[in-house]
């Protein structure tokens, strides 16, 4: 039974042990696995299976390639390494040793080479032989046989170098040989390496470096060597020694590497042990290669102590050479070789011992490192020489004193035999390449990856499952949705219009499946339905069938009938009358009917603004005469929306065309202008692409402060558009774009006619655009006379922001033919107007003034005829010695600007404004005023159509510096006005008596001070500063305007106080007066219930007792008496009295009545009583007639009368 399970067991070992050949078993299952399984997962086309496994092979070949450069990039990595660390020790050792390091250098190198272009056990040449092949350190105290075991092993060696011993390294390997073998590389480690600590830094460079390239196995296993002569005669510290310095080395390899590896106890030299050679020399060669030893099985010395397995093991040897012992004898023919052949057994097990307690000592476990595993000791020989050793005859030779005798019995002897070695190596150790393993902290990191990646693994097969069964549910949900939706739409009636809302949403839930499995097909199936496993595809055409089927039937054959309805009313109309006037919109109609016929032609937009339209009228869809119901109107709009996409990807059934309505409405849509159509269509085409032209376009980088406009002209009228519009014109009437080619059916045209009718249209929008362009440029206002002066300067520069933009709108408007310059355009222009002034001269034309459009002629472009005398003001006519007219507009508009300059650095600027001013509002003469005028003379040259659009141009900046100049001079009128005449007033007037109801009287003196008409200082001021900026216009104070139309920027409330004060003046002021007065006369009125009224007046009274009445003068302020008024009556024997004194109680007395205007200068005066005891109401009367119609008693003529606080807003 046991024998049974040994092929499959070494068949598994042999498959562990191969990696790549158990990735291609798995390979090749997985492909097995998809050819025949594949059809189960959806795979069904046997060309998709044949790719997927396709895509795996080369995928595994990849990953072969892969792993082959991988050992190729190591492998070159070690060996450079490798040159590096020789050519440091080269570097940095002695002079004198120089030459002998360079010639070991140069046998590592052949020793390399020769391994690099060896075929190798392995299957590896070149530079991957470094790393695939198996790495081995042979370690052991000096003198104790590694050398000699490695060069009589029978191994191959490609290269042994001069000495036959291997090849002395170099550099971390200076103490250590290398053993190149066919199956493995071998570190014959020095003897001192174990014993001394010399080089260590070296050494431990070169086993960074290994680690670095070989990451997986840095060695493969450690030879620990120690010769059995050493063991057998030593005492315990020497054993002890031995071990330790073994396990040492051992220990820092572990450390170093971060891996565990087998440790193979080799004790050498056997042949020293007397009887030996006598023992085994019946041995053919291959019974010497067989191995001598024990190989434990890997967990056996895990659990137990190593030196008891090893006791146990060396006891079964001891009995095999026991039984052997008597054949052995059986042969022997001289007593001497009888006593070795007898005595051998009794030689080697009497070592047990110091054997056992090497090993316990080697081996013994340390809770602090990583254990060494202890994979089996074996006895070997790898020459016959020198004296053997006899501990028995040794023994009995001590207590008999026949030492000089025994010493003759055993003299040395030399023998080239190898004993148990090659075996070892090729059966044991070389096998074992693979058992190497991680150390416990690096095990530990393994595992926690290890957990990782299983619980990964797990999560991945818990999902794949999952995933698998949603996406199975997902599409068996799918399904059977579509086909419960598609069956009810099948269903549905489609002739019962009353059920046209219940069929409107069935034919929704049809359109979301089929909207939903077309999204799948354009961007990919969710994850979610996968898996191969999907069923969208398969349906998917009848779906889109049945779905079409019945929106043609409730939606697109209504609207087709409605749209073909109107056509064919459109054709019969226009064949009767004759009336074109609405031709554009049958002719959308057509269009609109040949894209849904057609789509390659379509425009989505038009089409759907039409759909929805039509379908939400009444009686379209369903019999419903009012309004569509809201859901009604989704639903529709939903399907229509959906068609038009469809429509525009192909997706849509073909329908036959009404052959004989498209044509009927085709020839009635062609007795209107082509032209128009076909200019419409190249106007739509060639505004795409270019940026429309605003200001900002024109003045580039040029200074955007002084002009403003918001008009933009579209790209298609510039230069560039009159660039692109001849190709443009010839590709549309080609056809090749031209939509209304299309649309109209054409197959050919009048190319000369279309071309003249489509231009002449062009260049009238062209025209009137840059037209516009110029009548929307506004000059913006300056701030203050600072930045109209920086305004202005900018203006005389050479590359002004005026100039930048007329040169801008004369490269635009002059146009000339492809392929002609504007030189020789304008050489053209001047031929032309020579041969028109000789005409002129000779009477053969018209003497009157000639309009623009038909002034000699210069270019035959009408947009640059137009524009001709902009050219001209650009660009003097070619063969004219004048200076071009924008220069000399320049020299006019520096005057202004001197006239500014001068203003601003004069030290009294505000006084210099003010006579600018007045030379502007008043007829003088100043550089200003001529640079206008000059200006105004230039614009004349100009056309009229020009002159109109260019004047407040050209002119605005001179209006702009003389409305600055009158807010500067202002500025200086506001300061004098406050200190000379509002402060005063303010002190003196505002706020008291009569002017304010409650205030103080105000002095007659103060009074006079600023309202007397002659020397107030009001008035004294309007005649030197105010007066010669406003004029009287209706009996009121207005600004003058003359010059720029400007004036002097005074404020309305200005305006107003002084039109009050005027009146205040001429009304409290008689002709001449230097002080208030005011002359009137009384007429007493009877008052019942009175007997008699006193009115006193400054001592002046009048007395009235019901007799006759009669005027009484008066005038005010009198002399009579103390300055006062009052009013006194008499009734029923009781006095009442009201009384004001000062010399404003005249009008204190006034305010206490009732004044009523009847004309110009009557009024009626009234005062209320309340006569005692019965407290009824008397009123007291008199007619009051002034002097003049200029008087105080106006109402509210002298109330709240303040001075303005100053002249201007500014």
């Amino acid at each position: 039974m046991k024998s049974l399970f040994t092929f499959p067991k070494k068949l598994l070992i042999a498959l562990i042990r191969n990696p790549q050949l158990v990735s291609g078993i798995g390979l090749f299952c997985l492909m097995f696995l998809i050819w025949f399984g594949g059809p189960r997962i959806g795979l069904h086309v046997a060309e998709d299976r044949l790719l997927i496994i396709i895509a795996i092979l080369f995928l595994g070949i990849v990953f072969l390639l892969l792993g082959r450069y991988r050992e190729s990039s190591e492998g070159k990595y070690l060996e450079q390494a490798l040159q590096e660390q020789a050519e440091s020790h080269l570097l940095s050792s002695r002079p004198d040793r120089r030459e002998e390091i360079k010639v070991l250098k140069e046998e590592l190198d052949k020793a390399i080479y020769a391994l690099k272009h060896s075929k190798l056990g392995k299957g590896r040449r070149g530079s991957a032989a470094l790393y695939a092949l198996p790495w081995y350190m042979f370690i052991g105290p000096s003198a104790s046989g590694k050398s000699t075991a490695l060069q009589h092993s029978g191994l191959h060696f490609p290269y042994l170098g001069a000495s036959g011993r291997g090849i002395q390294g170099v550099g971390g390997t200076r103490n250590c040989d290398w053993w190149f073998t066919s199956d493995a590389i071998l570190l014959d480690t020095a003897g001192r390496y174990v014993s001394e600590e010399e080089d260590r830094e070296e050494w431990f460079g070169f086993l960074s470096m290994l680690k670095k390239a070989r990451k997986k196995k840095p060695i493969n296993g450690v030879l620990a060597a120690i010769s059995i002569s050493d063991l057998y005669q030593a005492d315990e510290e020497e054993i002890e020694r031995h071990a330790r310095n073994i396990r040492e080395r051992i220990d820092e390899l572990t450390e170093r590497l971060g891996i565990l590896f087998p440790v193979y106890l080799v004790f050498t030299k056997c042949d020293l042990l007397q009887g030996f050679v006598e023992f085994f020399e019946d041995l053919n060669k291959r019974d010497r290669d067989q191995i001598w030893g024990c190989t434990f099985p890997k967990k056996a010395t895990s659990g137990a102590s190593p030196h008891l397995a090893f006791e146990t093991e060396f006891k079964g040897i001891c009995e095999a050479l026991n039984a052997r012992r008597m054949a052995r004898l059986s042969t022997a023919r001289s007593a001497q070789k009888i006593r070795d052949i007898y005595a051998f057994p009794l030689q080697f097990s009497a070592g047990q011992e110091n054997y056992s307690r090497f090993v316990e000592i080697l081996f013994k476990e340390n809770p602090y490192r990583d254990n060494p595993t202890f994979r089996g000791f074996y006895f070997t020989s790898g020459t016959q020489e020198g004296t053997p050793i006899d501990r028995i005859v040794k023994s009995v030779s001590l207590s008999s004193g026949l030492s000089s005798v025994m010493s003759d019995a055993f003299s040395p002897r030399k023998e080239m035999k190898s004993y148990f070695i090659k075996d070892l190596f090729t059966e044991v150790i070389f096998p074992d390449r693979h058992v190497a393993g991680v150390s416990s902290a690096m095990t530990r990191q393994r595992g926690a990856l290890r957990v990782a990646v299983f619980a990964a693994a797990v999560l991945f097969t818990l999902g794949s499952v999952t995933a698998l069964i949603f996406s199975f549910l997902g599409n068996k949900n799918l399904t059977r949705n579509v086909r419960a939706d598609a069956f009810d739409a099948a269903q549905m009636i489609v002739s019962d219009s009353e059920q046209i809302e219940h069929n409107m949403v069935l034919l929704e839930g049809l359109r979301a499946r089929l909207a939903e499995l077309q999204t799948h097909e354009q961007t990919g199936v969710p994850v979610r339905l996968r898996l191969g496993l999907y069923q969208g595809n398969k349906i998917l055409p009848a779906l889109r069938t049945l779905y079409f089927n019945r929106f043609n039937t409730l939606i697109l054959s209504p609207a087709l009938a409605e749209l073909k309805k109107e056509l064919r009313f459109f054709a019969r109309r226009t064949a009767m009358s004759g009336d074109h006037s609405q031709t554009d919109t049958y002719y959308d109609l057509l269009k609109i009917y040949l894209m849904i016929l057609e789509p390659k032609n379509l425009d989505p937009v038009l089409l759907a603004d039409w759909f929805h339209k039509t379908v939400q009228a009444p009686g379209v869809i369903g019999a419903r005469r009012g309004p569509m119901p809201e859901d009604l109107r989704e639903n529709t709009l939903a399907q229509v929306d959906f068609y038009i996409a469809q429509l525009a990807k192909g997706h849509v059934p073909v329908l036959e065309m009404d052959q004989p309505l498209v044509r009927s409405v085709r020839n009635r849509l062609l007795k209107t202008s082509v032209g128009e159509r076909l200019y419409v269509d190249i106007k739509s085409q060639g505004a795409k692409d270019i940026s429309p032209y605003s200001l900002s376009t024109a003045m580039e980088a040029a200074p955007q402060n002084f002009v403003a406009s918001t008009f933009q002209i579209p790209g298609f009228f510039t230069k560039a558009g009159w660039d692109q519009f001849p190709d443009l014109m010839q590709k549309v009437l080609d056809g090749s774009s031209g939509e209304v080619v299309w649309v109209l059916g054409l197959q050919q045209v009048d190319r000369e006619d279309m071309m003249a009718d489509v231009e002449a249209r062009y260049f009238e929008e062209y025209a009137n655009y840059w037209q516009r362009f110029l009548e929307s440029l506004q000059i913006l206002p300056g701030k203050n006379l600072f930045d109209i002066e920086d305004k202005i300067s900018k203006l005389t520069q050479v590359h002004s922001p005026l100039r930048k933009l007329l040169a801008s709108v004369d490269e635009n408007t002059y146009l000339f033919a492809r392929g002609e310059s504007k030189v020789l355009s304008g050489a053209k222009e001047f031929v032309e107007g020579a041969k028109d002034k000789v005409k002129k001269v000779l009477k053969l034309g018209r003497d009157t003034e000639m309009p623009e459009s038909t002034m000699a002629s210069g270019p035959a472009n009408p947009v640059s005829r137009k524009f001709k005398s902009l050219h001209q003001f650009m660009i003097p006519a070619p063969g004219s010695d004048e200076i071009p007219l924008i220069e000399q507009y320049v020299t006019e508009i520096g005057k202004a600007h001197a006239v500014v300059w001068g203003i601003i650095h004069k030290e009294e600027t505000g006084l210099e404004a003010k006579v600018v001013a007045n030379e502007v509002l008043n007829r003088g003469e100043n550089d200003l005023i001529q640079g206008a005028r000059n200006t105004e003379k230039l614009l004349k040259r100009l056309s009229p159509a020009s002159r109109t659009v260019l004047s407040p141009l050209f002119l605005e900046p001179f209006r702009m510096a003389a409305e600055v100049i009158m807010e500067t001079a202002v500025l200086d009128l506001n300061r004098l006005w406050r200190e000379e005449v509002y402060l005063p007033c303010r002190q003196n007037v505002m706020g008291r008596y009569p002017f304010s109801a409650r205030g103080e009287d105000a002095a007659m003196d103060d009074v006079a001070a600023i309202l007397q008409p002659d020397n107030g200082i009001l008035w004294r001021f309007y005649e030197a500063e105010i007066k010669p900026f406003v004029e009287m216009k209706r009996n009121r104070f207005v600004p003058k305007k003359r010059r720029f139309g400007v004036s002097m920027p005074f404020s309305g409330h200005f305006l107003e106080g002084l039109q009050r004060a005027r009146l205040i003046s001429e009304s409290l002021f008689e002709k001449g007066s230097q002080s208030p007065a005011f002359r009137f006369e009384l007429y007493p009125i009877p008052s019942p219930g009175v007997s008699e009224s006193i009115f006193v007046m400054d001592g002046k009274q009048l007395k009235y007792r019901n007799e006759p009445q009669d005027w009484y003068s008066f005038s005010w302020p009198g002399k009579a008496g103390p300055p006062g008024a009052s009013l006194q009556i008499k009734s029923d024997e009781t006095r009442q009295r009201r009384n004001f004194d000062g010399r404003w109680g005249l009008f204190k007395l006034f305010d206490q009545g009732e004044v009523i205007q009847i004309n110009s200068n009557r009024y009626k005066v009234a005062w209320r009583f309340k006569r005692r005891p019965d407290n009824t109401i008397v009123k007291i009367e008199y007619d009051l007639r002034a002097k003049s119609h200029k008087n105080p008693l106006r109402a509210g003529l002298l109330r709240n009368f303040a001075c303005p606080e100053k002249v201007g807003s500014i």
